[in-house]
C-alpha cells in the first residue's frame, strides 16, 4: 500500500496573510521627505517580520516627523543635535501600522496600546538638528547600503593631511551607526611611488590580518572596510606623506 504524502500548510495570520519568515524584509526603504528633509523621513511600502517573530507588518508609504511626538513621531523625549535616530515601522494591539523614531537602536518606547515593532534603518541629524543628505539602496536581502548625499565633501571628510605612521584611531560615530559592521571609505595618499602607501584596518586589528593599503601616486581610491565598534585606524607607511579620507556611507543588515 503506498505510503500518504505529507503536504506543509503554512500558518496563515490573522490577517489572511502566510507567516512571513523570521526576520523577513523587503522594501521599507528610508529616505528624507522631499518637502520637509530636514526633520521627517519617509519609510517606503514594504513587508516585514514583527523582530519579535510574532506578526507579519505589511505597510504602505510612511512619514515619521521628529517634531512630533509618539505614532508617526518621536517615541520619547526632544530631538536632540547631532544624534542617530532608528526609524521603526510599529503595529499590533489592534493598532494601523506607523512610523516610530527613537534614539535606542533596539528598545523603542511605543506609543499608546502599540506593541510590535521592527527597525527598517537610521537617520543622523546635525548640529542644526537638520537630518543629513542621505540615499538608501536595497542589497540581496536584508542589507541596506547608504551612501551619503552631503554637496560639501567637508561634511564627511574624516583625514585631512594625517601623517601618523602607527596605527591610529578614526573615528566614525558621527557616520557609521551602532549597528553598522561597514564602512564605505574613499582615500588619498599623496605620496609619488608604490614604496609610498597608507593601511588602513578594523578598530584593533592585529598584524595578523591584512590591513587594506592604498598606494600614493593612482588617486582617490573607494573601499569598504569593517568597523563593529564605529572606529577604524590608519598608518602612513612615511611620515613625509599625507592621507586623506572620507566616509561615503555604510551597510548593515536590518
Amino acid at each position: 500500500m503506498a505510503q500518504a504524502q505529507s503536504i506543509f500548510i503554512p500558518k496563515v495570520e490573522s490577517n489572511g496573510l502566510s507567516t512571513l519568515p523570521p526576520g523577513y524584509l523587503t522594501g521599507g526603504l528610508i529616505s528624507r521627505n522631499v518637502t520637509n528633509p530636514a526633520f521627517q523621513v519617509d519609510i517606503a511600502s514594504g513587508s516585514a517580520r514583527s523582530d519579535d517573530d510574532t506578526e507579519n507588518l505589511v505597510f504602505g508609504t510612511l512619514t515619521a516627523d521628529i517634531t512630533v511626538s509618539g505614532v508617526n513621531g518621536l517615541d520619547v523625549g526632544a530631538e536632540a543635535a547631532n544624534t542617530w535616530y532608528s526609524v521603526w515601522v510599529i503595529g499590533g494591539g489592534g493598532n494601523p501600522l506607523a512610523s516610530l523614531l527613537s534614539a535606542s537602536a533596539a528598545a523603542p518606547t511605543l506609543p499608546g496600546t502599540y506593541t510590535k515593532k521592527r527597525r527598517v534603518g537610521w537617520v543622523r541629524n546635525d548640529a542644526a538638528s537638520d537630518f543629513r543628505q542621505f540615499t538608501m539602496f536595497a542589497m540581496t536581502g536584508r542589507d541596506r547600503v547608504v551612501k551619503y548625499d552631503d554637496v560639501d565633501e567637508n561634511v564627511v571628510q574624516v583625514l585631512s593631511a594625517a601623517t601618523a605612521t602607527i596605527f591610529t584611531d578614526v573615528d566614525l560615530t558621527e557616520f557609521v551607526p551602532p549597528t553598522s559592521t561597514t564602512a564605505i571609505m574613499l582615500a588619498l595618499h599623496d605620496g609619488t611611488n608604490l614604496l609610498d602607501y597608507v593601511s588602513f584596518r578594523p578598530d584593533g586589528a592585529t598584524t595578523a590580518i591584512p590591513p587594506q593599503r592604498i598606494l600614493g601616486g593612482i588617486g582617490t581610491t573607494e573601499f569598504w572596510i569593517n568597523c563593529p565598534s564605529q572606529i577604524i585606524e590608519y598608518a602612513n607607511a612615511s611620515a613625509l606623506d599625507d592621507t586623506y579620507a572620507w566616509i561615503m556611507g555604510f551597510v548593515e543588515s536590518l
